[in-house]
């Protein structure tokens, strides 16, 4: 694919998802090209230069790091978490005993997403969101199967920092970014803005209007979500990967990074099945899987106004990096693959179609199950008692105000919802993109709980307990 043609695709791609901008950078027998589209500010257009967030992109750099850190012995990945970050616990003793470096390395730690958190703990520290780890409930036996985790990662950014004894956000600058060469690339949340201008602002899609986003601050995941880096940097460390570690990181390292440790099964990751893709592993911060003939390797991310995503082919010298900054959309992977299905010839997709439709799938889905949720008669009247603050040592403290007869939930002081009736339980609650059901436990006739199915994977409800009355 020659430069004129890859303009041509970006802007298609542009105008088809109403994109504020896009850079993709195509590493190819020995070359680079690049091409970018849209603005990132006034008066200043993106290039392949302009930073973006890479979201959990970002993974891949502490997986490497953990690697790096095992080829100096001062990690055995097939070793419980626990001999090099003894304070590490998950909710039970027999699980914190067996989980292993390459069980979190590889998402099977047994724990349910439980994402709310990541959100709900705003200003907490990396220390902090680990130490929530024992009071997220898990929902199989480590190793059972995959599923995806933040928090897992968070715990590998700790335990980086533990062994190396430098902040983790340091390691990857001296072992990384400055080997690579990767000038344009930081580990520390809003770093860039300090720079200069050429950063890409946040933005959400609404009734066909690219509109500013929150800026989320994720600082407390550590290296699961919160890097940044230009799309020139990208390639760069997607050439490390394509080159078996280009001296970074060893062969052996390389195999295992983009190996298959994981399977992942139908709807074990996302509720739909993309054409031509099958065999799908996670390994080491990347995910795997045969598409048409190739052997793919690729991760993607999602924070806050950014969803970009990169890949490489195995023994095919291409590599591919995709970066925007719109949230929520499915440009950077619906071009990912049309990119793919061109340059190696296979046979073609129209991915933005595919991904069109499955938008509005997923959208019809999603009004299907708040329907299920959310009742449409009269609200039953919540317990005299119900109002008071409630808390939960993972999730934080919620609070209920107003009065009896019309409640407003409000969680961490700063998402507020009002109590509905409910379909599956007595109540429900929704926010724009997410509901759920919920309720209230009573003991000796009060109230001693609010129990709501905020993370639907759990075995059971999460329950916030009453501590206090209102005052």
């Amino acid at each position: 694919m020659n430069s004129e043609a890859l303009e041509s695709k970006v802007k298609l791609f542009k105008k088809s998802f109403g994109l504020p901008s896009v850079v993709v950078g195509i590493a190819r027998g020995g070359t680079e090209i690049y091409n970018a589209q849209g603005n990132i500010g006034p008066f200043r257009k993106a290039d392949k230069d302009t930073v973006y967030r890479l979201a959990s992109m970002s993974k891949s750099f502490i997986s490497a790091s953990v690697m790096i850190l095992a080829e100096r012995g001062k990690v055995v990945i097939d070793k419980p978490v626990t001999e090099f970050l003894p304070e590490f616990r998950l909710a039970n003793e027999e699980s914190t005993k067996k989980i292993t470096v390459r069980d979190v390395l590889s998402h099977r730690s047994g724990l349910p997403r439980h994402d709310l958190t990541l959100f709900l703990r705003k200003g907490f520290t990396l220390e902090q969101m680990v130490g929530i780890v024992p009071y997220l409930e898990t929902s199989w036996a480590v190793g059972e199967r995959f599923h995806y985790q933040n928090h897992m990662y968070a715990t590998l950014s700790l335990l980086v920092q533990k062994v190396s004894g430098m902040p983790w956000e340091e390691f990857v600058d001296k072992n990384i970014f400055k080997p690579v060469g990767m000038t344009r690339s930081y580990a520390k949340q809003g770093e860039y803005v300090k720079v200069d201008g050429n950063y890409a602002r946040p933005r959400m899609r609404i009734h066909g209007v690219n509109l500013p986003a929150p800026s989320e601050d994720v600082t407390s995941t550590g290296g699961s979500g919160v890097l940044s880096a230009s799309t020139a940097d990208v390639i760069k460390w997607i050439k490390i990967h394509m080159d078996d570690g280009g001296g970074l990181f060893s062969k052996e390292s390389s195999k295992e990074l983009h190996g298959r440790q994981t399977p992942i099964k139908d709807n074990e990751f996302v509720p739909y099945k993309l054409p031509g893709v099958e065999d799908r592993h996670y390994g080491f911060g990347w995910f795997s899987e045969a598409y048409k003939g190739a052997r793919l390797v690729h991760h993607g991310g999602s924070v806050g106004g950014f969803k970009p995503f990169m890949a490489f082919a195995e023994g095919q010298d291409l590599g591919i990096a995709i970066q925007i900054n719109q949230g929520g959309s499915p440009a950077a992977s619906a071009l990912v693959y049309t990119l793919f299905d061109e340059i190696l010839g296979l046979e073609k997709t129209d991915w933005i179609d595919f991904y069109k439709s499955l938008d509005s799938d997923l959208r019809a889905r999603s009004q299907a199950h708040f329907k299920e949720l959310i009742g449409t008669g009269e609200l039953k009247s919540p317990p005299g008692d119900c109002l008071g603050i409630y808390e939960n040592p993972a999730y934080g403290k919620m609070e209920i105000k107003g009065t009896p007869q019309s409640p407003t939930l409000v969680f961490a002081d700063t998402y507020k919802m009002k109590l509905l009736p409910g379909n599956k339980d007595d109540y429900a609650a929704k926010v724009p993109g997410f509901a759920f059901s919920c309720r209230f436990r009573l003991e000796g006739g009060k109230v001693a709980a609010f129990e709501a199915n905020v993370e639907e994977e759990a075995p059971h409800y999460i329950s916030y307990e009453k501590k206090q009355d209102k005052a």
